[in-house]
């Protein structure tokens, strides 16, 4: 048996509770530089009625001037996200291994990550607000026949859930801070790393 004392247990939640974190925003920032890669859907050209395509056009051209003025806002943020949540992967890794200085440096990219998500919530309200406008607006022009999705769904999500999340994700990053510098999960850690050497 090892002379290491073993790690609490909410070291360990809270290192599984990091991982989660940083594999979420590791893909929601790849969702992110995505969505500014790819071209806004154009389906609404198959459209027969002249007048509802000539309105799709429209509602897409609106679409599109919002999402080039957010970018040099959005797509930073987006790859931010990408690259902080890979680090917390990383460091989660690294953590598990019990090298030196991994905790330290993983309390530190998650206060950044949840800063960051808090961040990129408050400046790209503009680009949900398009989202769900041209949502909305592609949805009335649904070809006859054929039901239109029903998008009040994502309008709440949008204008209620979406806060919620952003707040629950901080809160639960300041969780894991929390638990993470506690005097019982740092000195598992130094055990753990003078042992490694």
């Amino acid at each position: 048996m090892s002379d290491t004392p073993r790690r609490p247990w909410y070291v360990i939640a809270a290192l599984i509770g990091a991982l989660l974190l940083g594999a979420s925003g590791w893909l929601s920032g790849c969702n992110t530089i995505t969505f500014y890669r790819e071209p806004v859907d154009t389906s609404f050209e198959k459209l027969e009625d002249k007048v509802a395509r000539e309105q799709a056009k429209k509602a897409a051209d609106r679409y599109i001037v919002t999402l080039d003025a957010a970018r040099p806002r959005a797509f930073p943020l987006g790859a931010a996200t990408f690259v902080l949540g890979a680090a917390v992967v990383a460091l989660v890794v690294r953590a598990f291994a019990g090298q030196s200085g991994a905790r330290s440096a993983l309390v530190q990219v998650l206060s950044v990550q949840a800063g960051l998500a808090v961040l990129a919530f408050l400046i790209t309200k503009d680009v949900r607000d398009a989202d769900i406008a041209y949502l909305t607006e592609m949805s009335k022009l649904a070809p006859p026949g054929r039901a239109p999705p029903n998008v009040a769904p994502l309008e709440t999500a949008a204008r209620v859930v979406m806060p919620v999340l952003v707040m629950l994700r901080s809160v639960f990053a300041g969780l894991l801070v929390f638990a993470l510098t506690r005097p019982r999960a740092v000195a598992s850690f130094e055990a753990a790393a003078v042992s490694e050497r």
